[in-house]
């Protein structure tokens, strides 16, 4: 195999976990943000997981932080989408360290 059919083999497969990586940040995107505030069965339901998995991330810092407003806890739909774009340069980070090796 020479140096280009590599090349090529290497982008094929770069493009392929791109793709896929872009699935996943499509899937954890809310499908509407005509809101501003969103509960944590909502959060969970957006990311595909469990509201309890969904509580474990915020408590260990994975998610975004609530707003309390009276004594209820909501997510500002600014900060999904903070987290979001910074889920997406995370794995940005990842693609271009494995294009490299």
């Amino acid at each position: 195999m020479d140096e280009a059919e590599i090349k090529q083999i290497a982008e094929q497969i770069s493009n392929h976990i791109t793709d896929e990586l872009n699935k996943c940040m499509k899937d954890l995107q809310p499908k509407s943000l005509d809101r501003l505030l969103y509960t944590s069965g909502e959060m969970a339901k957006m990311c595909g997981v469990h509201k309890n998995t969904w509580c474990v991330w915020v408590r260990k810092g994975v998610a975004p932080q609530p707003v309390d407003i009276g004594g209820a806890r909501r997510w500002l739909a600014a900060d999904i989408q903070k987290w979001e774009n910074k889920l997406k340069r995370s794995s940005n980070v990842v693609l271009r360290a494995a294009r490299k090796d």
